[in-house]
């Protein structure tokens, strides 16, 4: 078995996709959509994606969660909607503050994805 992580073209480069050089944020999309399912739901992937809304966020992938800065760079914003696995759907979560952290559950991928829409404040 070969560990992709040796190989020349990991990580993976978007030279494919020259839409993409130079936008940090594109450049991560393209990243977290290669992404195998192992790592996170795809379906939920391409359903943000769709967004115009949240495709032009930075998404992050931890433990099989899809979250999003408003900022390519650190710290991350921690304002917005976290989108967890859960039981075969979704759940809806905002990290910070710790005060008010559950925002719902969701049975599909469109339907996580509105409720973090739906739930993203204005700067």
């Amino acid at each position: 078995m070969t560990d992709s992580r040796n190989s020349d073209n990991y990580p993976p480069d978007h030279a494919d996709y020259p839409e993409t050089w130079g936008d940090p944020v594109a450049e991560q999309w393209g990243e977290v959509r290669q992404m195998s399912r192992g790592l996170i739901d795809n379906e939920l992937v391409e359903a943000a994606y769709a967004d115009p809304v949240l495709r032009a966020l930075f998404p992050l992938v931890s433990h099989g969660s899809l979250q999003f800065s408003r900022s390519a760079e650190l710290p991350w914003s921690q304002d917005l909607p976290s989108i967890f696995p859960n039981r075969g759907g979704f759940r809806i979560l905002r990290l910070f503050p710790h005060d008010t952290p559950e925002i719902g559950t969701a049975a599909t991928p469109q339907e996580a994805v509105r409720m973090v829409r739906e739930n993203i404040q204005e700067d």
